[in-house]
C-alpha cells in the first residue's frame, strides 16, 4: 500500500496549524495550503534526488534557519506562479516544511530509506550501500552475524544463525 504523503501531510497542516492562512475563506484557504504543501514536498523530493543523505542530516537536525532558506527559495523561484503574497506564501512555506521535517524525522530509518528509495534512482547496490553508510543508517546491521543468502531460498537446506 503506497503512503501519500501530500495527503498526509496536507490532513497533518489542517490539524496542527489550523492558524495558517485563517484570514482567507475556507475554500480560497485549501486551495493555498494544497499549493503550499505540493510546492513544498516537492522541494523535498528535490533534495532527495540531489543529495539523500544532506536531507537526511538536515531532517535530524531540524535546523530552523535552513528550513527558512528553502521557503524563501521557493517564494522567491522565477517558477513560482503562486497568486498568495509573497509573505503569506514564505510564512506557510516555512511553518509546513518545519511540520514535514518534525514528521519525517519521527520516522524510523528504514521507513526514511523506503521514503527515499521512491524518489531516488540507484545505478547499482554498491551505490544503494554507499548511500545508507553516507546517511549512517548502516549502523543497525551486525555483520559479525550471519545472513540470509538473496538467491532463491530452498526450504529443504537448514539454515543456521
Amino acid at each position: 500500500m503506497a503512503f501519500d504523503l501530500v495527503q498526509y501531510f496536507s490532513e497533518q497542516i489542517k490539524i496542527q496549524k489550523p492558524e495558517l492562512l485563517n484570514k482567507f475563506p475556507h475554500e480560497e484557504r485549501n486551495q493555498y495550503l494544497a499549493e503550499a504543501n505540493t510546492l513544498a514536498l516537492g522541494k523535498l523530493i528535490t533534495l532527495i534526488r540531489k543529495d539523500g543523505a544532506k536531507l537526511y542530516h538536515e531532517i535530524q537536525t531540524q535546523d530552523h534557519l535552513y528550513i527558512q532558506e528553502l521557503a524563501r527559495h521557493l517564494t522567491t523561484s522565477p517558477h513560482n506562479v503562486s497568486q498568495l503574497a509573497k509573505a503569506d506564501l514564505e510564512h506557510s512555506l516555512t511553518e509546513m516544511l518545519s511540520l514535514q521535517f518534525a514528521e519525517l524525522k519521527q520516522l524510523d530509518d528504514v521507513a526514511y530509506v523506503r521514503f527515499s528509495s521512491v524518489y531516488r534512482t540507484f545505478k547499482d547496490v554498491q551505490e544503494f550501500v554507499e548511500t545508507l553508510e553516507d546517511a549512517e543508517l548502516m549502523d543497525f546491521v551486525d555483520s559479525s552475524q550471519a545472513q540470509l543468502p538473496l538467491t532463491a531460498f530452498n526450504p529443504n537446506t537448514k539454515v543456521t544463525l
